[in-house]
């Protein structure tokens, strides 16, 4: 498959969502690192992908379009970033209208707290 779009990687030769899941290790001295997957490494981590849907339609269409055609390892990573937390669930599904709107009224629901002195 050609034609990636938001998610294209190296000039167009690979597709950025493809990959397995990383991990997190504790070092010995209590750092922690993230370990690739050695035998199907992911070309971009979750929090890119996420980011990018969550700020651009054109990463959300893409994604749409691209996950039925990826590989069983990279599709399952995909469909579960996509069916995660409920923050994430609707950036596959909103249109830059609909986000925004959902945006202004959880600021409207949000109230106004003044501070009133007491009487």
């Amino acid at each position: 498959m050609s034609g990636y779009g938001f998610w294209d990687w190296n000039n167009g030769s690979q597709c950025a969502l493809v990959g397995a899941f990383s991990t997190i290790k504790t070092l010995p001295d209590g750092r922690e690192v993230m370990v690739k997957d050695p035998d199907f490494p992911a070309v971009l981590e979750d929090a890119f992908i996420l980011h990018a849907l969550s700020t651009s339609q054109q990463a959300r269409d893409d994604f749409n379009r691209l996950v039925p055609h990826l590989d069983a390892v990279s599709r399952a990573r995909c469909l579960e970033l996509a069916n995660g937390p409920t923050e994430t669930q609707t950036y596959l599904v909103r249109s830059q209208q609909a986000q925004g709107d959902a945006i202004q009224s959880q600021e409207v629901r949000a109230g106004i707290h003044l501070e009133m002195p007491k009487p």
